[in-house]
């Protein structure tokens, strides 16, 4: 997947989050959220970088819940110990991604997320 792809793949995803629940819209979009599953687990990297990019565009604060408890959370719980550096190291200089993971659920391992609590922004 190259650049332009991630990007078409990021705006569809916030198309189908903002979508609402049963709508014939939303049903189209749904690839957008099995494709970020995909990434999360076949190429991670690629996935945290579309997190990364989804943080930056955050249109709407159902964007966010649906962000933080979903593809961001199962980010970390399937890429935690691989990316905690990572993790910290952007939230310290990413607002929106700070704040994010201030709404993802307890995940990971014990001292993964340790680590996320002390660089999330404040629990919602």
């Amino acid at each position: 997947m190259d650049d332009g792809e991630l990007i078409k793949l990021i705006e569809a995803y916030i198309e189908f989050e903002e979508s609402p629940p049963g709508s014939d819209k939303r049903e189209r979009l749904f690839w957008t959220f099995e494709k970020f599953d995909e990434l999360n687990s076949d190429n991670p990297d690629l996935c945290w970088k579309g997190l990364l990019e989804i943080a930056k565009r955050i249109p709407s604060e159902k964007i966010e819940g649906v962000m933080a408890a979903g593809i961001l959370e199962d980010f970390i719980e399937s890429n935690g110990s691989k990316f905690i550096d990572l993790i910290e190291t952007e939230a310290g200089a990413n607002d929106n991604l700070k704040k994010l993971l201030g709404g993802v659920y307890e995940c990971s391992t014990p001292e993964i997320w340790e680590r996320v609590m002390k660089v999330r922004g404040e629990e919602w």
